[in-house]
């Protein structure tokens, strides 16, 4: 393996060109370590297949999460038990700004606040329709059913619809309102739901605060796994990408070596 490639997803972000340049480097024999969850969503199963020819790595821990390791998680939960289905918050702007509105500040005070502390992009279009959450719902449920698992989509409903009085209703009766994404396996395939919900105060995901982002594994034993932390801003994609780098440098001494002598 000659080097690697860090490609995180506002460096280099939507599908088309991101596209081309990761199935570009597979051929020719690179690595690729990205954050880019929109185009792993609608490629990474090809992705993987061709990095897989070749011996290479292809990963994208920093595409969900933010520094929690969901999709390690879910990955080693899936070789060893069965899971019947997850559920999280996986778009930690959404949480900040229900946050916010619940405390009284208005919806677009609260969207500028987001951005204002780098928990939002400039254009916060897809973290507030839903869109981005739905992206990485895609990758979790390909990480506990398989990669060739039937996704059947039920919903994808974002929050920008979602009005200010009702979430300081729900604060006021001992709720909150959250976006939640969710995927249960059935029989006829994986269905999938990203939509606003209000939460009882004993739900695992009621606890989620902030910038933050948590899942919940549930198992068919019955036994459940809860994850929770920061996931919004640069620095927990950094931890995640970063992360992952470790995980090949782990896996080809010879590359950690190389880079070592190099620097």
């Amino acid at each position: 393996m000659d080097f690697v490639i860090v490609n995180g997803e506002n460096a280099a972000g939507g599908r088309g060109i991101t596209g081309k340049i990761t199935i570009d480097l597979l051929r020719a024999g690179v690595s690729v370590i990205t954050a880019n969850k929109a185009a792993v969503a609608a490629h990474g199963t090809r992705w993987h297949a061709l990095a897989a020819q070749d011996g290479l790595h292809f990963s994208y821990s920093a595409a969900v999460g933010g520094a929690v390791p969901m999709l390690e998680v879910v990955q080693r939960a899936a070789a060893g038990r069965e899971i019947d289905s997850l559920e999280g918050i996986l778009n930690a702007t959404t949480n900040f700004v229900l946050e916010l509105v619940a405390d009284g500040l208005e919806f677009d005070a609260a969207v500028a606040r987001a951005k204002e502390l780098g928990y939002a992009e400039a254009d916060p279009k897809l973290d507030l329709d839903g869109t981005d959450a739905a992206h990485k719902l895609e990758l979790l449920a390909r990480a506990a059913f398989g990669e060739d698992a039937r996704l059947i989509w039920a919903e994808r409903t974002g929050i920008e619809r979602t009005r200010a009085a009702d979430v300081r209703d729900a604060r006021f009766a001992g709720e909150s309102v959250r976006l939640v994404a969710s995927c249960t396996r059935t029989a006829a395939g994986v269905h999938l739901r990203v939509a606003p919900e209000h939460l009882d105060a004993d739900r695992a995901l009621s606890s989620t605060r902030g910038e933050s982002n948590s899942l919940v594994v549930h198992f068919a034993d019955g036994e459940s796994l809860f994850l929770t932390g920061k996931g919004a801003g640069r620095f927990p994609t950094t931890e995640s990408l970063l992360g992952d780098l470790l995980e090949l440098a782990r896996r080809e001494p010879s590359l950690a070596l190389a880079h070592s002598a190099a620097s």
